[in-house]
């Protein structure tokens, strides 16, 4: 009665009343904000906005037990692929574009953990607060369903340079690969990831733009252009000795191993120049007439196509290059240095035969000699896993060369247009029964792919077993690789004097890093608006964790460094599928 009576009384006078909003209502999200470059601090204008909705959505009230409040933990952000309309999971069209002033509003249908991108002329598409992979996601909530955001933008960074032979002319056609440069930390991703790609123009020039700060690495593979095929003989095709040469896989600035590579660190707007220097080189040949190890030959009744399937492979640390043949006659010609695998396979697809590991040296020519090739052992592999865990790639990789291999488990005949015949399974696969080839050596077992298995333990006849490493000698030898897939997760919030802090650094590090036993590696997040975060897909054990605050430029991969902040991380024990909780406080860097 006196509210009405208020109202009436105002009314009466003239004066201005606001609208009430109705019981119930709910409330308008919006972020807004202004867009700043990173390097002048000044307005960026007219960059296109998006925001997308996370899997997890904030409640009104930050509950640590309850799964629908826990903010996103976002990772691997695709930073390179340039400006995109951005739909929500649900549907929803979330995009602006910035004024004159650098000024924008988005208007959103709902509550949640937003992630908000930008992109446009001069700038790559980036995260809001985006460091490396990891970025923050803006948490809007009834309670608090706007927020106001300086978003500061990277511009674009560009490597370009000049390709030039030994006599200093241009080499065209080259191709030139960007990728980003992995840290000793992230031991466990064990291939470089591609950032772009292009090749030189008639000028030998090249130009990669569009890049986001980061470190990189770059690699070139060329052929040089008198480098003719004169005829095919035999069903192999023949190169003229003077002509017979290759340039070699080089990573800049000229090293033939990517663990020689110089790491190109960029900031934003940086323009970097990379010149190559190439040399031809006289090639080697591996030539097997007919098809098979040295003194052997492959029979069957399939076809000769499949019969006489052999693979050869150059090895190298982060991955080569494969080809395969067929037919009475193999030539594999166009070798570079390096280390190589020769393999046979019958009619079924396995490795039947002598599996043979070469080295061609710098400076070789000619033909290669197999009888110097040394013969590998065969590692029967098994996986110890539950019915619900599909088969992964098992992998093999050497301790002291660095190089990877993949066991076989296939039963599939190499070739195209073969017909299939009773008692020969051409495309299946047995995921539990493969065989690896492997020199004398000690080798760390892992899993392939991004699935959710990981290694929990080997077991091995005829070959020692320490932790997740295998010793195999000349004999030949089986290894158990027991598998699960049951991973945890720990969610929580990050402060810092009792308030939340977004955008910081969260570990979760194993208490055994380094040690044999340890099958995990260091997991890393990035805080959101409210101070949340979530490590999804954690391999159950002991861990350390901790938060610190604006701590990207720590050199969280190396040990002395790390060991300085551990004591301030907080111990926890990860479960087998289990959820935690843990809120801890943050330290500065």
């Amino acid at each position: 009665m006196l509210l009405r009576g208020l109202l009436v009384l105002l009314l009466g006078a003239g004066v201005p009343c606001l609208a009430l909003p109705s019981a119930g209502a709910k409330p308008a999200y919006r972020i807004s904000g202004v867009v700043l470059s990173k390097r002048t601090g000044s307005p960026v204008p007219f960059l296109r906005l998006d925001a997308k909705l996370g899997s997890s959505q904030a409640s009104a009230n930050f509950d640590l037990q309850s799964p629908a409040s826990r903010g996103m933990g976002v990772r691997g952000a695709m930073r390179h692929d340039g400006p995109q309309v951005g739909r929500t999971e649900r549907g929803w069209e979330n995009e602006v574009v910035a004024d004159e002033h650098g000024r924008f509003r988005l208007e959103l249908p709902s509550a949640g953990a937003w992630q908000l991108t930008a992109a446009g002329h001069g700038f790559h598409r980036q995260h809001f607060d985006e460091h490396e992979e990891y970025f923050s996601s803006i948490v809007l909530t009834e309670v608090r369903p706007t927020a106001e955001v300086t978003f500061r933008v990277d511009p674009d960074a560009t490597i370009s340079g000049l390709v030039l032979d030994e006599a200093g002319e241009a080499v065209q056609g080259a191709q030139v690969w960007v990728e980003f440069a992995r840290t000793e930390g992230e031991e466990m991703r064990r291939e470089r990831r591609q950032a772009g790609g292009t090749q030189t123009d008639d000028r030998g020039r090249y130009e990669m733009p569009g890049l986001a700060p980061g470190s990189y690495v770059l690699k070139i593979q060329a052929q040089p252009w008198y480098a003719q095929r004169l005829g095919v003989a035999g069903g192999a095709s023949r190169l003229d000795p003077p002509l017979d040469v290759v340039y070699e896989t080089l990573w800049y600035p000229g090293a033939p191993d990517p663990r020689g590579a110089e790491t190109i660190r960029l900031s934003g707007g940086e323009e970097r120049e990379a010149d190559f220097h190439l040399a031809a080189m006289p090639a080697a040949h591996l030539r097997l007439d007919p098809v098979g190890t040295p003194g052997q030959v492959i029979d069957g009744d399939v076809g000769s196509r499949a019969r006489r399937s052999m693979a050869l492979t150059r090895l190298a640390p982060e991955g080569g290059f494969s080809q395969t043949t067929y037919g009475d006659y193999a030539d594999f010609g166009g070798l570079v240095p390096g280390i190589y695998r020769l393999e046979v396979r019958g009619a079924d697809g396995r490795v039947e035969r002598e599996v043979r590991q070469f080295r061609v040296l710098p400076g070789a020519t000619g033909a290669v000699d197999l009888s110097s090739a040394a013969v590998l052992t065969q590692v029967k592999v098994s996986l110890d896993a539950a019915e619900k865990t599909p088969g992964s790639q098992v992998i093999f990789i050497d301790k002291s060369t660095g190089l990877s291999v993949t066991a076989d488990g296939g039963n599939r005949v190499f070739g195209q247009g073969l017909k299939k015949r009773p008692g020969v399974d051409y495309l299946e696969r047995n995921p539990r029964e493969r065989a690896a080839y492997l020199a004398p050596g000690t080798y760390e077992v892992t899993l392939g792919g991004q699935g959710p298995n990981y290694v929990t333990g080997l077991e091995a006849t005829g070959a020692s077993v320490s932790g997740l490493l295998i010793t195999v000698g000349s004999s030949p030898a089986s290894v158990t690789v027991k598998v699960a897939s049951d991973k945890g997760q720990v969610s929580g919030v990050v402060k810092m004097g009792g308030n939340a802090v977004e955008g910081a650094m969260v570990l979760l590090v194993p208490a055994l890093l380094g040690q044999p036993g340890n099958v995990s590696g260091i997991e890393r997040d990035q805080t959101n608006s409210d101070g949340s975060f979530r490590l999804e897909g954690v391999i159950p054990g002991e861990y350390i964790l901790l938060a610190i605050d604006q701590g990207w430029n720590v050199r969280w991969d190396d040990v002395q460094t790390l060991a300085r902040y551990l004591a301030h991380g907080v111990p926890l024990e990860v479960g087998a599928g289990s959820r935690l909780v843990r809120s801890i406080g943050a330290v500065v860097p």
